[in-house]
């Protein structure tokens, strides 16, 4: 599909290309100044639209963010907040303080505060909608127009929460807020603070497969197990597994939630010839496709012996 951004207060319109592949996204951007500065210049506000059929959806433009107080109230005027890309870290962007500490780079981290609106088409109605963090650091609360999703105070694991159709709307903007709180000392070496991975949706059916829920455990030098995680199951459905090779091609298939598969002439990975396969899981009810997803592997060789690897 396409990504297309347009400025609606200066007329400005630009069209990039895509980085989405079955997802339309949309981001209009609206000038508006602040309601404690009337005589400060007009801000952009970049509103993206989110819809179509893909299972990942990138989250990672147009956020608006502000370094000590915020709001995770949608109503919240943040049109003079920064707008910033993510992986977004703001303690690299701080000076260097005596006060500070070696481990955090001198740097104080701080609370921060992640405002993202956007809109989305109805076609995610009755869908399981989640938002993923590769890692944010550290204490992070999430918001959905205000709703508290939830806390996550791990610097270095991802972690996701499902965004409720009940606070969904989808006749306006949505909000999503984040909320970072580092208090150093933290970590025995330089952390950053904030948004620090990338941030994605995830959108599929009810009773599909789960996030994350095609599992691929390396048996032997061309032996795979395979495990599919899923919402709910329905009599006569099929959970169909195959693997392909780097050219899309399907070498071995089998069938069920949990299988073990033979990958004939495996290729092994290395630096020099990164092999990747893929293995695809994909539900069939009453003939039909209901729900697929997949995941990238590669087979790797380790020997151990007297001299070490």
């Amino acid at each position: 599909m396409f990504q297309k951004k347009r400025l609606l207060a200066g007329a400005l319109a630009l069209v990039m290309g895509a980085n989405l592949v079955t997802v339309g996204a949309f981001a209009r951007g609206e000038s508006r100044s602040t309601s404690t500065q009337t005589s400060s210049p007009e801000e952009t506000v970049y509103v993206n639209t989110y819809g179509g059929d893909s299972r990942t959806v990138d989250f990672n433009d147009h956020w608006r963010f502000n370094l000590g107080s915020g709001d995770a109230d949608p109503n919240y005027n943040d049109s003079a907040w920064r707008d910033v890309d993510l992986p977004h870290d703001y303690s690299i962007e701080q000076e260097y303080s005596k006060s500070g500490e070696a481990e955090s780079g001198y740097l104080l981290g701080g609370t921060g505060w992640y405002r993202k609106t956007f809109s989305i088409t109805p076609e995610w109605k009755n869908k399981v909608v989640s938002v993923n963090f590769g890692g944010v650091y550290m204490n992070a609360t999430v918001y959905l127009n205000g709703h508290e999703l939830g806390f996550h105070p791990y610097g270095y694991t991802s972690f996701a929460f499902e965004l409720p159709q009940e606070y969904l709307n989808y006749e306006g903007d949505n909000v999503l807020a984040v909320k970072v709180e580092h208090q150093t000392p933290s970590s025995r070496w330089y952390s950053g603070s904030g948004i620090y991975r990338p941030v994605w949706l995830y959108v599929g059916p009810e009773d599909g497969i789960l996030p994350e829920g095609v599992k691929v455990t390396v048996v032997d030098r061309d032996t795979v197990r395979v495990d599919v995680e899923q919402r709910g199951e329905e009599a006569g459905e099929e959970m169909l597994v195959d693997i392909l090779d780097a050219d899309d091609q399907t070498v071995a298939s089998a069938r069920g939630c949990h299988t073990t598969i033979q990958i004939p002439d495996a290729k092994l990975w290395d630096a020099d010839h990164p092999c990747l396969y893929r293995c695809r899981a994909r539900i069939r009810r009453e003939g039909k496709l209901w729900d697929e997803s997949s995941v990238s592997f590669g087979l790797r060789q380790i020997a151990w012996g007297s001299e070490g690897f």
